[in-house]
């Protein structure tokens, strides 16, 4: 089992936009607890079979994880052989949480154990780069600040699960990347991330909540009212601070770590505008290596 982790952004800002089509950005990633699972398997015959127990995602080339297998049968990598991906979903869809990147992240880690073949973090990320902007981030995790589409990482001390809690509240609907991203005018950068990255490097925690940042909430507040309302219940319930996430629409809230009450209350007040609710933990950066080591 290959484990697949959720990502939040601490700071997003979008700098402009590119010739490619793309965003130019600064963002701060950090890896949570919450993951999906994921289980792979060599077939005899040269095709791919995905199962996933979330009914509403494709098991096909639409699924970001189907088209990591592919592309590892198309490297070379795979030889004859053919590959089995099963997910164990937990981490909500389409809801700014990386969720299908991280599982593509998953599979390229998980194929370079199963076949023994040594690729390290670098040509992994190289090889994600290619399946979406998230997923090198996602192969290895932790702290990270990520530049250009969010491919090119620059990695940070990790947020120990000592210095916060993490409480996600994902409400009933869901938001299209690209629409956000169409939405987006230039404005005047804030420098968000380079303070959010100083702190961390500092490991001045205690100011983390008072630098979260994301350019895209407003534009999709404006269409979803419920993402301030998220915001103002996650405050008035006592956390830190409370940003979403990505393009949303989760929205993140930190409360210090093991203050339980404080952690029950800002779910509870979440909770009123939100029909997935999780508590979780950040997570640090983890070598692919130590998937090679236990192989079977």
């Amino acid at each position: 089992m290959i484990p697949a982790r959720a990502k939040v952004n601490l700071t997003l800002e979008v700098l402009g936009r590119r010739p490619d089509g793309y965003h130019e950005i600064s963002t701060v990633f950090q890896s949570l607890s919450l993951q999906d699972k994921i289980w792979l398997r060599l077939l005899p015959e040269r095709e791919i079979r995905l199962q996933c127990d979330h009914p509403a995602l494709p098991t096909d080339g639409r699924n970001l994880a189907y088209r990591a297998a592919e592309l590892m049968m198309a490297e070379g990598y795979v030889g004859d052989r053919g590959v089995e991906v099963v997910i164990e979903k937990r981490i909500p869809v389409a809801a700014g949480l990386a969720g299908g990147s991280s599982d593509a992240a998953a599979v390229l880690v998980g194929l370079n154990a199963l076949l023994g073949l040594g690729l390290p973090a670098a040509r992994l990320r190289e090889l994600g780069a290619l399946l979406g902007s998230d997923v090198p981030f996602c192969i290895t995790g932790g702290t990270a600040l990520g530049t250009g589409r969010g491919e090119r990482l620059r990695f940070l001390p990790d947020l120990s699960a000592e210095t916060f809690d993490v409480v996600l509240a994902t409400p009933p609907f869901e938001v299209s990347t690209r629409d956000v991203y169409s939405r987006w005018r230039p404005r005047c950068s804030a420098g968000a991330c380079g303070m959010m990255v100083s702190a961390i490097e500092r490991r001045r925690w205690a100011a983390l909540p008072s630098l979260l940042h994301n350019d895209l909430q407003e534009i999709v507040r404006e269409r979803h009212p419920v993402i301030g309302h998220l915001i103002e219940a996650a405050l008035e319930g006592g956390a830190q601070g409370a940003l979403m996430s990505g393009s949303g629409p989760t929205v993140f809230a930190l409360v210090p770590a093991g203050d339980r009450r404080r952690t029950k209350e800002v779910t509870r007040q979440m909770g009123r505008y939100a029909d997935l609710l999780w508590v979780c933990r950040p997570e640090g950066f983890v070598d692919p290596g130590t998937f090679m080591q236990g192989r079977d």
